[in-house]
């Protein structure tokens, strides 16, 4: 790549997990607040008590009592990520917490789940500490076929990749300390060639067992006082941390003008010590190459380096070798006006080993986009080793600005391995976003979503302590965060949209919700999947003409407007705008000459907002005037034709039926009850023109009878709304009924507050059209997580001189399931062997009792994969003690059908066949033993015995 200068990679969104930080605000707060997250051994790890020794030679002793731990870490939302507890127990906690953080730092980056799915996007993962599988291999009893894909690292990143359907490279990788620089060195290649639109970078380190921490202590690299103590003349070693972290990574040509950037990589470089005194022992010649690459890569002069974040481990030798390597490379002592901050975020939370550097990255990238640069802890004196002044270097140990400068400001991150690897990143700051203007007035539309009660009960509570918060970035405005809540965030099955002309109110409305009480706005409920949704859009003959609000905030509404108020001039010479704002303070039920064009003008530019917001109507209703306007909105009538004979009876001052007027238009218009067929005209298929009664029976009442999800009042609300509801509660159905308007309201609000019940009731409206162009995605707070423990039976933290679990055996209601089903007459045998299959289906998945599992639900959708099909049908052949298929749930999907199978494909066969023998084309003849050995033979076993019977038999052909 020499001579060439890549396109920046833009770190578009941030999810992590640190120690006392579990998010990147939370992060942000503890390096600025210049916090150490270091403590002693949780009691649920391991017993600490037993196991230090701060003698080094002790066998089977650590040295050290402290660590930076996260918490939680036995824990998962098997809800959340729909993956069945029996494999969750299995997959390593480490792969979990990345599934948990590549989700929020999709989040953060304003990518909804389902746009990345099915992306070129790339996963990078550095990992090198396997814990969990030691455990599970102490004891050989726990050892399942879930083991091979729960553990392996290439299952780090590959899980991620099939989560969340991304078909980019999917790699995991083990540099030790250097492991996640490293994958930000592959996704960046990645992305420069080409070879993907989009990147996760990452890595994630767990302390699980304290194996790994004894095998450190006896390297000898450990602090005993447990701090890391970087560039300090004092410095012993470092301490152990844990947590993961991920980066989502575009092209800058790719970014959005609404996205976040936090900072761009401009270069980045990995190599190696080579043969070197002692493999662990540092280079100072081979980091200064690295860096030296990393910044000719970038085309950036090291003069405009402004600050870099050290590896930092708190080694006498190896922090001054460090140290000279940069000055080495950087080489801008003396041609420099201010010196270069040095930190390590080691200091405040450990060294993370695999996740080391992902932790420094996102330190950097976060006090490039706050322009702010946190404090070093633990620095009193500096290594003398160390020239820092001559070198040109400063130690950062106080928070403060970033350095004003001419140009970009600009930083770089070091990571040194003890494997030998070294890797140099090059960050620089993106263009600061100007703070808010003004916060425009409201209403405000704030929609949330989960995919349990339970998130999004946590989820609403979130938001409001974050609208309140002290520390919340002040230049986040609620248009922005409503934007990036409806815009850029998934929306999962169980919804809250509420609305607020302030924060206020929003806050209210979000505290009516977590206490369980009635919503002022909007609504709370849950999306059907896959439903298709039929809204009835009803046009009253009666009602205000208003609109004033919305033909000053809402273009779609003004446009329709302005063109009913050109028709009117030229059928009346009148204007119908001049007259909505006369009128403002007329009594508008009055009946005038101009209500019924204001009237009908109003609902038709109603039903054009309505559908820019993706609300779109399967059929259309109107009554008096409302007739012509739903007959406008249905494609029937031109609107310079519905315009015409509105300013006809306007004009005439004619009470004449509506319907009797547009009677002789070429398309006549069908009604319930009297139907003269169905008109496809537009994407309307179905007009209802009201009359007050047909045959006896409510046009409103054969509406209600074709059953419609919503029923949505175009117009301020009026008694067609009572006799709706009336209608809907005598057909005993609980369709939506939602008027446009609302007297006494903002017209926005009360649209909004109409959106969000539908919202809330899993309508596909268009959230993205509310906002328009020109806002950008802000940080807001992650999903909910609603974490349970999982971990495996029959293995120990603390070594044991007999760890084997005993074997389950089969228990006697098991056994004699045979002779049960032998007694039982045979319409009761059905329902037993359901009952069985269930049984076991359920234990194979281990679901808890309000997972639900149907007869007639594909397990396969439950959760079921090979390795569980297999353990279903060995616990069903050892329960009937009958040899079975071993693709017998592929083969018959449900429970039900496993269940027919069962009984009349294997216990209870319709139709008996001779013992000694079974027909065959041709007259040839099939020995039963051989039918009963390929039973228990594997697939391609049985087909190589039946081609070779076949074949023996003359059969070839068949």
């Amino acid at each position: 790549m020499s001579g060439f200068e890549p396109e920046p990679i833009a770190i578009v969104g941030i999810g992590c997990r640190f120690p006392g930080g579990p998010d990147p605000l939370a992060f942000w707060k503890l390096l600025r607040e210049g916090r150490e997250a270091i403590r002693e051994v949780p009691a649920e790890r391991w017993d600490i008590d037993s196991l230090y020794d701060p003698d080094t030679a002790k066998p089977g002793k650590m040295m050290t009592r402290w660590g930076g731990f996260i918490d939680n870490v036995d824990g998962f939302d098997w809800r959340a990520f729909r993956i069945p507890p029996r494999e969750v127990k299995y997959i390593d906690p480490q792969h979990r917490l990345l599934l948990e953080v590549a989700w929020e730092a999709f989040e953060d980056a304003g990518l909804p789940l389902e746009k990345v799915a099915g992306t070129l996007t790339g996963v990078f993962i550095g990992i090198c500490w396997n814990d969990y599988l030691r455990l599970q291999a102490r004891n050989w009893n726990v050892l399942d076929g879930y083991t091979a894909s729960g553990n392996p690292f290439a299952f780090a990143a590959n899980r991620l990749s099939y989560f969340f359907d991304l078909r980019g490279p999917s790699l995991a990788m083990d540099a030790t300390c250097a492991s996640s620089l490293a994958s930000l060195n592959f996704a960046c290649q990645s992305l420069w060639s080409g070879e993907v639109d989009m990147a996760l970078a990452g890595g994630v380190n767990l302390m699980l067992s304290p194996d790994s921490t004894i095998i450190m202590s006896k390297a000898g690299i450990l602090s005993p006082e447990g701090k890391v103590k970087a560039l300090d003349k004092r410095a012993d070693g470092f301490v152990r941390g844990e947590g993961g972290g991920i980066v989502v990574l575009k092209r800058q040509s790719d970014v959005l003008p609404s996205d976040k950037v936090y900072a761009y990589v401009r270069g980045v470089s990995v190599n190696h010590n080579g043969r070197n005194e002692w493999i662990m022992a540092p280079s100072q010649e081979a980091q200064a190459r690295a860096i030296r690459t990393a910044y000719a890569r970038a085309g950036v002069d090291p003069t405009e380096v402004d600050y870099v974040e050290l590896h930092g481990t708190g080694f006498k030798r190896g922090d001054p070798i460090e140290v000279k390597a940069l000055g080495e490379a950087l080489g801008a002592g003396n041609r420099r006006e201010n010196p270069i901050r040095l930190g390590s975020v080691k200091t405040n939370i450990g060294n993370l080993e695999a996740a080391a550097g992902i932790a420094s990255l996102i330190k950097v990238a976060l006090s490039l986009y706050y322009r702010e640069i946190p404090p070093t802890l633990n620095l009193e004196e500096v290594n003398p080793e160390i020239p820092l002044a001559e070198l040109g270097f400063a130690p950062q140990t106080t928070s403060g600005p970033w350095p004003v400068k001419a140009g970009k400001p600009t930083a770089g991150v070091t990571v040194v391995a003890f494997s030998g690897v070294n890797a140099h990143a090059v960050l620089e700051a993106a263009p600061v976003i100007s703070s808010a203007s003004q916060e425009e007035a409201g209403p405000y539309l704030l929609t949330l979503s989960a995919r349990t009660p339970e998130a999004l009960r946590e989820t609403a509570s979130r938001y409001k302590d974050f609208l309140v918060a002290e520390d919340m970035d002040t230049r986040l405005s609620l248009e922005e965060i409503c934007y990036t809540a409806g815009v850029r965030r998934s929306h999962h099955e169980h919804r809250l949209a509420v609305v607020g002309q302030n924060r206020h109110e929003l806050l209210d409305a979000l505290e009516a919700y977590e206490e369980g009480r009635a919503l002022p706005c909007g609504g709370a409920g849950q999306a059907r999947s896959n439903k298709a949704y039929k809204t009835l859009f009803v046009f009253p003959g009666d009602g205000q003409a208003i609109g004033l609000e919305l033909m000053a905030r809402e273009q779609v509404f003004r446009e329709v407007v302005e063109e009913c108020d050109r028709l009117f001039r030229q059928a009346g010479g009148w204007s119908l705008i001049e007259e909505l704002e006369e009128g403002s303070a007329r009594d508008w039920p009055v009946e005038t000459a101009r209500t019924l064009p204001a009237r009908f003008a109003t609902q038709v530019a109603l039903a054009a907002l309505w559908k820019s917001w993706g609300v779109e109507p399967a059929a259309v209703a109107g009554q008096g005037a409302g007739e012509v306007a739903a007959a406008c909105v249905a494609g029937m009538l031109s609107l310079k034709e519905a315009v015409e004979v509105i300013a006809f009876h306007s004009l005439m001052n004619d009470r004449r039926s509506f319907v009797q007027a547009i009677h002789p238009l070429p398309a006549a218009l069908p009604f319930y009850g009297a139907r003269a067929g169905k008109v496809a005209r537009g994407q309307i298929t179905e007009v209802t023109l009201w009359q007050d009664s047909i045959e006896n029976c409510s046009v409103l009442d054969l509406a209600v009878a074709d059953k419609y999800d919503c029923y949505l009042e175009i117009g301020i609300s009026s008694p067609v709304r009572q006799e709706i509801e009336g209608s809907l509660k005598k057909a005993g159905q609980t369709s939506l009924v939602i008027p446009s308007l609302l007297p006494g309201r903002n017209e926005k609000y009360a649209m909004l507050s109409g959106l969000g019940k539908l919202y809330a009731r899993g309508y596909r409206v268009d959230l993205a059209a509310l906002w328009g162009a020109g806002k950008r995605c802000v940080t807001l707070p992650t999903y909910a997580w609603q974490r349970e423990r999982f971990w495996l039976d029959g293995i120990e933290v603390n070594p044991s001189l007999s760890p084997e679990a005993p074997i389950v055996e089969t228990s006697e209601t098991e056994v004699s399931i045979i002779s049960k089903l032998e007694a039982a007459p045979p319409a009761a045998r059905r329902e037993m062997l359901v009952s069985l299959v269930l049984g076991h289906a359920r234990q194979v998945l281990e679901l808890s009792p309000d997972q639900p599992l149907g007869p007639q639900q594909r397990l396969f959708d439950t959760g079921l994969d090979s390795l569980s099909a297999v353990q279903l049908r060995n616990r069903l052949q050892t329960s009937l003690e009958r040899p079975l298929p071993a693709i017998l749930v592929f083969d018959y999907p449900t429970v039900e059908a496993l269940a027919t199978f069962l009984e009349t494909g294997v216990l209870f066969p319709r139709t008996a066949t001779p013992a000694a023998e079974i027909a065959l084309p041709g007259g040839q003849e099939w020995e039963v033993s051989l039918l009963s050995k390929i039973t228990e033979l594997s697939e391609d076993e049985a087909a190589a015995m039946l081609m070779e019977k076949l074949a023996a038999l003359g059969g070839e052909e068949l």
